[in-house]
């Protein structure tokens, strides 16, 4: 059996910025990232399961869940985390949306890749209707 001082559960922006956090501390640290590339959506910026190849057991003084919440399940964001931290007997508070994916058509972007829009206001339309409104700083 392995040990460390930290544990920390998925190896998103959160989970990596902890670790080097723990690691500037001088903690021996392990992250655990269900996908196959950690920081996948700081990849995904601007244009499964776990994936551990062999079974190990490792003990931590402390674990950290990182886990995002269910925005972006193709991410790994599935809201696994908070299931094991209620279970775990801590309080959850319920979900809320923060961050969300959506598609367009290519004609959209086309000639505009690369381009930078400041103050830009979004509004989503459900059936016709406008359902919510943001504006973007």
């Amino acid at each position: 059996m392995g040990k460390t001082d930290l544990i920390i559960i998925g190896g998103g922006a959160a989970g990596l910025m902890a670790g080097c956090a723990a690691g500037e501390l001088g903690l021996k640290t392990l992250i655990l990232e269900r996908k196959h590339k950690p920081g996948r959506k700081l990849l995904m910026c601007g244009n499964a399961r776990c994936n551990l190849t062999s079974n190990f057991i490792v003990e931590g003084a402390s674990v950290l869940i990182a886990t995002g919440g269910i925005s972006y399940p193709k991410t790994g964001s599935v809201g696994d985390g908070q299931e094991w931290a209620e279970k775990l007997g801590h309080s959850v508070t319920p979900y809320r949306p923060g961050l969300v994916g959506f598609e367009v058509e290519s004609n959209v972007l086309k000639n505009r890749v690369g381009t930078i829009y400041e103050k830009v206001d979004v509004e989503i339309v459900l059936d016709g209707k406008k359902v919510a409104q943001t504006r973007g700083v």
